[in-house]
C-alpha cells in the first residue's frame, strides 16, 4: 500500500525546488558480454561501502541501467547473471551531482567466479555541458581555509569574483555570470538555504561549518532547469552522515595577536597592536543506528573571535572627535549540526538534518564606515539562523525514483546601538520605556561618523518549503520532473534611523557659535517601524538527459517560475545544453549550452515599499533642511568620552518630531509622505547565459579545460525618481502623474520632492563577458592541485551610493534618472583578472603541505563628487552619486577618471590596487591504534605579509580622496590540533 501511494504521488504531484536531488549524484552503464553484445536481465547492485546500504536493478533490453539519486560517497557495484562471472568494482566514487559511468563486460563460466577490480571515477564527466567544480572533503581537510569560512575554498572555482572578507562573521562571497552577490543560490544537501531578508549579500541564511561538509559542487555557468530563481552561481553543499562504524573528532584552532605581523597603518603610526585572538573549537561524532539500515551524525562547534582594527582619519580637523584609535570588534557563534538516515524500506530512505548557529556581534565590521571611537554601537544578536528538512526518497520499480523533501529556514535577528542592549550585551532591551528622542542623533562628516548607531532594526525571516521530484531512466534519456512550492517572509523591524542623524558639509565639530559648522541636513524615520514581508514561489520543469548516440549527450528542459511578489506570467526558461565525447574514449569533452535564467526579486523589495507608502505607516526618511526649523538648530552635546562637537536635538525639535509622529501614526490622511516609494511596471529579471569550451584529460590524472561564457541580463528593476528635477525645477504631481493613477486626490496637494518608482526598464541592461581556464590534478604521486584563471569584463547599470538599498541587484539608484543609461559601465564587483593556485603536497608519511595563492587585479572605484550637484536630493553628506565634470569639478585638482564625450568621468573610473595573498596549511597527522589518529596543524594567512590594500576613496570631498585608508589583514598564524578516532 505504501508504495502504491508514492508512486501515485509521483506520478501526480512532480514536485520540485529550485534544486533538488542533483545534490545527489547517479551512476549509469551498459552490461556487454566478451562479443560486445548487450545482456539483459542481469542484476545490477550498487552498494555504499561506509553504510552496507543497497540498491539493486535489472539491465533493460539494450543492456543498460542506471541508479539516479546516489548518496555521494564510495560504491562497491556488481554485475552478475547466470552462466556468467560475477563482476566487482570497487572504490568507485560518486561525487555530488556527478554522473559516472560503469560499464561492465561479462565473460562465461564453467565454475561460479567472482571478478573484482579498483574503480576511479572518470576525471572527465563527458556527459556534462555544466561548468563547474566539485570541492572533496580532501580539498576541504588539507587546503588552508581562512577563518574556516565554509565557502573559502571557491576561489579555486574559475568564473567567479571574489569579494573577500577573511575572518568576518558573514563569510566569503562571490559574484558570477556577471551579476553581484545577491543573485547565488544556496543548498544544503538540496534544500533552499537564502536569506530571504538581504539574499546572498548575507551569504546562506544558515552556515554550514567545514567539519559538517562532506563536500560541495559549484555549478557556474549552463546548470539544468532543476536549478531556478537565481543567475548567478548556484552552490551545492553536502552534509556528512553516519555509517556502519562509529567515527569521530575532537578539534581545536586557535589565533593569537602575538603570533601575527601588525597592521601596515599601525606600522605607519608607530602604534602598538591592539590584543586580537580567535579560537574555534568543536567535536562531531556519527555511527550507526542500527547497522546497514540506521544512521546518525552530530556536529558542534564555538567560535569566538576578537580582532584589533585600527582606524585613521585623514582630516586632522576632524578632531578631537575623530582622532586615530584601534580596538577589537568581537564575534561570538555556535553552530550545531544534526543528521539522521533511515533505510526504512528496501526502496525508500528517509533523512532528517538541523543546522543552527546562535550568535552574536559586537562592533563588526567598525571600519567601513571610518566610525569614532565614541561611537561603536554596532551591536547584533541572533537567537539563531536554523535550517530543519525532511527528506524521502524512493525508487519505484527499476527505472523511477522520487524524492520528498520539507524545510524551514529560519532568522530571527536583533540589532541596534549598544544603549539598546542590557549591559553584557547578553539581552536586547529596546527603548526599554525611554523615548526615541533621548538617545542621540547619528553625526555624518565627510570623513568619519560619531554619535549613535541611529535606531535599530531586525527580522523574523521563515522560509517553508514543500517539494518532490522525479526521475525516469532508461537507456538513452534520464528525465526529470518536478514542481515545488514556498512561503517566505515575516516582520521586519527597519527602525535604522528612528533616532535621528544629522549631516554636515565638512569634518568640524559642531560649533553653536560658527554658523559654517551647523549641520546642511536631518533626517528622521517616525512612525510604525515593522512591516510585513511575504511572498509566495511556484515552479515547474522538465528536463532530459539524451544520449542519442554514445558520444552525444543533449541536456534539454524548460523550467517555469512565479512569484506573487512581482507581475510575471511567462517566466519560462528554456535550457539546451550538449557534450561531445570526442573521440569517444573519454579523454576529451567538446560542451556548450544556451539558456534563460530568472531571478526572484528579494522579499526586502516589499519591505521597502511598505516603508514607503504615500499614507504612511512609517517614515523612513523624515528631512528637514530649512535652516529656521528647529531640528537645523541642535543643541551642543559630548560624546561617550566627554568631548563637545555633538549635535544634539533641542526641546524644540523632540516637539515638533513627536507632532509629525504622532500626525504619521493616526493614519487619516491628514500626513502624506513627500517622498514617497511606489510601485511601478516591474517583471522579474533574467538573463540569457551562453558558453562554449573544451575539457581534456592529459595522462591519468590531469584535466584542463578552457571554456568563454558570456551572459545578457534584461528586464531588470530599480528606482527611479519620477519627479526628478529639470533644469533645477521638479515637475510636480501635475508633471509625473498627470492622470492620477499614482497619486489620489486627497495626497495631490503635498509639495513632493523625490517620488521613487520600482521600474523594470531596457536601459538597465547587463553583459558578461569571460574567459576562464581550470587545471585540476588528483591526488597521485604524493601530491594534487588545482589552477583558476578568469579574465572578464562584466557591465551594469549603477549610480552608486544613495538609494534605497542601494547594495541589492533589484534597487538601485541612479545619477540622471532620465538617463539610467549614463551610468552604464564596469560593474562594482568587477576584477579583470583572478588567478588561484592551490595544491597539497604529502612529504612523508603524515606530514602534508597545502598551499593556495590567489592574486586578484582588484574591483573599480567610482570617482565622485560628492555633492548632490542637481539638487535632486540623492546622496548627500558626501555620498552623492554624481561624478565630475572637466570645467566644473576640476577647478581644485584635476579629474583621476578617464572622461566621456560629454566631459564627465566615466563611471567607475579609477584603478584601485591588486591583490596578492598566499595561505599555507603545514599538517602532522600521526597515526594510533587502529583507525585513531591525531593530528597538529599550522596554518599562515598572507604569509608574505604583503599590504593589500582596501578600495581607494573616491569621494572628492574626502580629505582621503584617492588614498587607501584601511588594508586587509596582515600575516596572520593559527595552530590546530584534531582528534579522530
Amino acid at each position: 500500500m505504501l508504495r502504491r501511494i508514492l508512486y501515485a504521488t509521483a506520478l501526480v504531484c512532480l514536485f520540485a525546488y529550485p534544486a533538488l536531488a542533483q545534490q545527489r549524484g547517479e551512476m549509469r552503464g551498459t552490461v556487454v558480454d566478451e562479443a560486445g553484445a548487450r545482456v539483459p536481465g542481469a542484476t545490477v547492485t550498487a552498494t555504499g561501502e561506509s553504510t552496507g546500504v543497497e540498491r539493486m536493478v535489472i539491465s533493460g533490453g539494450q543492456g543498460e541501467f542506471a541508479f539516479p539519486g546516489l548518496e555521494p560517497g564510495l560504491y562497491r557495484v556488481s554485475a552478475e547473471l547466470v552462466g556468467f562471472s560475477i563482476q566487482v568494482v570497487e572504490g568507485l566514487q560518486v561525487g555530488v551531482g556527478a554522473s559516472v559511468e560503469v560499464p561492465f563486460t561479462l565473460r562465461l563460466a564453467t565454475v561460479q567466479e567472482t571478478v573484482t577490480v579498483t574503480g576511479a571515477a572518470p576525471i572527465v564527466e563527458v556527459t556534462s555541458n555544466t561548468v563547474g567544480t566539485n570541492i572533496s572533503n580532501t580539498d576541504i581537510d588539507s587546503l588552508p581555509a581562512q577563518g574556516r569560512q565554509q565557502f573559502s575554498l571557491m576561489q579555486l572555482v574559475p568564473g567567479l569574483t571574489p569579494v573577500l572578507r577573511p575572518g568576518t562573521f558573514e563569510g566569503t562571497q562571490f559574484a558570477a555570470n556577471g551579476r553581484d552577490i545577491g543573485s547565488n543560490l544556496f543548498l544544503i544537501d538540496g534544500v533552499y538555504n537564502n536569506d530571504d531578508r538581504m539574499g546572498s549579500h548575507a551569504g546562506t541564511q544558515s552556515r554550514i561549518t567545514l567539519d559538517s561538509m562532506a563536500e560541495f559542487q559549484v555549478l557556474v555557468h549552463q546548470y539544468g532547469a532543476e536549478y531556478g530563481g537565481s543567475s548567478g552561481v548556484v552552490v551545492n553543499a553536502v552534509t556528512k552522515s553516519g555509517t556502519n562504524n562509529f567515527h569521530g573528532r575532537g578539534f581545536g584552532y586557535w589565533q593569537r595577536d602575538e603570533w601575527n605581523a601588525a597592521n601596515h597603518f599601525l606600522k605607519i603610526n608607530n602604534l602598538e597592536k591592539s590584543p586580537s585572538e580567535q579560537n574555534s573549537i568543536g567535536a562531531n561524532i556519527g555511527g550507526p543506528i542500527i547497522r546497514n539500515k540506521a544512521f546518525f551524525f552530530v556536529n558542534v562547534e564555538k567560535n569566538n573571535i576578537s580582532e584589533g582594527v585600527f582606524l585613521d582619519f585623514a582630516d586632522g580637523n576632524a578632531g578631537p572627535l575623530a582622532v586615530p584609535y584601534q580596538t577589537n570588534f568581537d564575534i561570538n557563534n555556535f553552530s550545531y549540526f544534526i543528521r539522521g538516515d533511515v533505510q526504512a524500506h528496501s526502496s525508500t530512505n528517509i533523512s532528517y538534518r538541523l543546522n543552527a548557529n546562535p550568535n552574536e556581534t559586537i562592533f563588526e565590521g567598525i571600519g567601513d564606515g571610518q566610525t569614532e571611537q565614541a561611537a561603536l554601537w554596532e551591536l547584533s544578536k541572533g537567537l539563531g539562523d536554523s535550517l530543519m528538512s525532511l527528506q524521502a526518497t524512493t525508487v519505484i520499480g527499476n527505472n523511477l525514483l522520487n524524492e520528498v523533501k520539507v524545510s524551514r529556514v529560519n532568522e530571527p535577528l536583533q540589532r541596534g546601538d549598544r544603549q539598546m542592549f542590557d549591559s553584557g550585551f547578553s539581552k536586547f532591551v529596546g527603548l526599554n520605556g525611554r523615548e526615541q528622542f533621548d538617545f542621540g542623533a547619528r553625526q555624518n562628516h565627510p570623513d568619519y561618523t560619531t554619535g549613535t548607531n541611529g535606531g535599530w532594526g531586525g527580522a523574523l525571516m521563515k522560509t517553508y518549503l514543500f517539494s518532490d521530484d522525479v526521475t525516469y531512466t532508461t537507456s538513452q534519456h534520464t528525465v526529470k520532473a518536478g514542481f515545488g512550492f514556498s512561503d517566505n517572509g515575516g516582520p521586519i523591524v527597519a527602525a535604522d534611523n528612528a533616532f535621528g542623524a544629522y549631516t554636515f558639509t565638512t569634518n568640524d565639530p559642531f560649533d553653536p557659535a560658527d554658523r559654517s559648522t551647523y549641520p546642511e541636513l536631518f533626517t528622521i524615520s517616525l512612525g510604525q517601524f515593522d512591516t510585513l514581508s511575504d511572498d509566495t514561489r511556484y515552479n515547474f520543469y522538465v528536463a532530459d538527459k539524451w544520449q542519442p548516440t554514445d558520444k552525444l549527450t543533449l541536456n534539454i528542459g524548460v523550467r517555469y517560475d512565479k512569484q506573487d511578489l512581482v507581475d510575471t506570467n511567462n517566466a519560462f526558461s528554456p535550457r539546451l545544453g550538449f557534450a561531445y565525447d570526442l573521440l569517444g574514449d573519454g579523454r576529451t569533452l567538446i560542451r556548450g549550452g544556451f539558456g534563460k535564467f530568472y531571478e526572484l526579486q528579494l522579499v526586502r523589495v516589499k519591505a521597502e515599499l511598505n516603508e514607503g507608502l504615500l499614507i504612511p505607516v512609517a517614515l523612513p526618511e523624515f528631512e528637514i533642511e530649512d535652516p529656521s526649523h528647529p531640528c537645523m538648530n541642535p543643541v551642543l552635546g559630548v560624546d561617550a568620552n566627554g568631548v563637545p562637537g555633538l549635535a544634539e536635538m533641542s526641546g524644540a525639535c523632540k516637539a515638533a518630531m513627536a507632532d509629525v509622529r504622532d500626525r504619521v501614526n493616526a493614519r487619516d490622511g491628514t500626513f502624506v509622505n513627500n517622498q514617497p516609494q511606489l510601485d511601478g511596471p516591474r517583471k522579474m529579471g533574467y538573463l540569457y547565459g551562453f558558453s562554449g569550451g573544451v575539457r581534456h584529460q592529459v595522462g591519468d590524472n590531469v584535466a584542463v579545460s578552457v571554456d568563454y561564457s558570456g551572459s545578457r541580463a534584461h528586464d531588470q528593476t530599480g528606482f527611479i525618481d519620477i519627479n526628478e528635477p529639470i533644469n533645477g525645477v521638479r515637475p510636480g504631481v501635475d508633471g509625473f502623474d498627470p492622470t492620477g493613477s499614482l497619486i489620489p486626490a486627497v495626497a495631490r496637494g503635498a509639495r513632493f520632492r523625490r517620488v521613487l518608482q520600482l521600474q523594470t526598464r531596457d536601459d538597465l541592461n547587463q553583459d558578461y563577458n569571460g574567459l576562464e581556464v581550470a587545471v585540476e590534478k588528483r591526488m597521485a604521486d604524493r601530491w594534487s592541485g588545482r589552477l583558476a584563471y578568469t579574465y572578464s569584463r562584466a557591465r551594469d547599470v549603477n549610480g552608486g551610493t544613495g538609494g534605497p538599498s542601494g547594495a541589492t541587484v533589484s534597487m538601485r539608484r541612479y545619477r540622471d534618472d532620465y538617463n539610467p543609461r549614463d551610468d552604464y559601465g564596469i560593474a562594482d564587483f568587477n576584477n579583470q583578472q583572478s588567478l588561484a593556485l592551490g595544491g597539497n603536497v604529502n612529504v612523508f608519511e603524515g606530514l602534508s603541505i597545502g598551499a593556495i595563492f590567489r592574486y586578484y587585479t582588484g574591483p573599480p572605484v567610482n570617482e565622485r563628487t560628492g555633492l548632490d550637484s542637481d539638487g535632486d536630493g540623492d546622496g548627500r553628506g558626501g555620498n552623492g552619486v554624481e561624478r565630475p565634470v572637466a570645467g566644473v569639478d576640476d577647478l581644485g585638482f584635476p579629474i583621476v577618471s578617464p572622461l566621456a564625450a560629454d566631459g564627465r568621468a566615466i563611471r567607475n573610473g579609477m584603478d584601485t590596487t591588486n591583490k596578492a595573498i598566499l595561505d599555507l596549511r603545514l599538517q602532522y597527522v600521526q597515526r594510533l591504534v587502529g583507525s585513531n589518529d591525531i593530528g597538529f596543524f599550522l596554518e599562515i594567512y598572507n604569509a608574505l605579509d604583503r599590504v593589500n590594500f582596501g578600495q581607494l576613496e573616491g569621494n572628492r570631498r574626502s580629505s582621503a580622496f584617492n588614498t587607501h585608508q584601511n588594508a586587509d589583514f596582515a600575516r596572520t598564524v593559527q595552530l590546530g590540533v584534531r582528534y579522530t578516532f
